[in-house]
């Protein structure tokens, strides 16, 4: 390891003795020969440009379901969307059972507010599994620790 710094650091002291013999003639040489591979290489690899539409912000609010597997703490996002549906929400919650298989049996819990989105079918959904789906109490600031 210190050898091969040594080395490096004899490597170094070299070439900054080479460019102190070097004339500004060869230098401004060498500096337009790579100016010029840097040209070339930004033709072959454009920047994608940005217009003014690109540029603008649009603020709009999406929706985020997702997931917590309570014992390890894993997240899984299931979609985003700027408008929640029933339909959608049984749709997303039909596609994380079957990524799950046969892990499904493990769970045995849902908890989820009380918002429309929230259909009987996505109950439905949830009971066929075996996995019930649990409301958390309406209005209830102190049921969620938010301090």
């Amino acid at each position: 390891m210190s050898l091969r710094l040594l080395y490096l650091i004899f490597a170094r002291l070299c070439s900054w003795l080479v460019l102190l013999g070097r004339s500004t003639a060869s230098k401004d040489a060498e500096l337009l020969v790579l100016g010029h591979e840097v040209a070339v290489l930004r033709r072959a690899n454009p920047r994608a440009r940005l217009d003014w539409a690109d540029r603008a912000v649009t603020l709009r609010r999406l929706y985020c379901f997702f997931v917590i597997e309570v014992g390890s703490r894993y997240v899984r996002i299931l979609g985003i969307t700027a408008n929640p549906a029933g339909l959608w929400t049984v749709q997303q919650i039909r596609n994380l059972l079957m990524d799950l298989g046969d892990c499904a049996a493990d769970f045995r819990f849902l908890v989820r507010d009380r918002a429309g989105q929230f259909t009987a079918s996505f109950d439905a959904v949830l009971a066929d599994t075996g996995i019930e789906a649990v409301k958390i109490p309406p209005r209830s600031p102190r049921a969620s620790k938010r301090h």
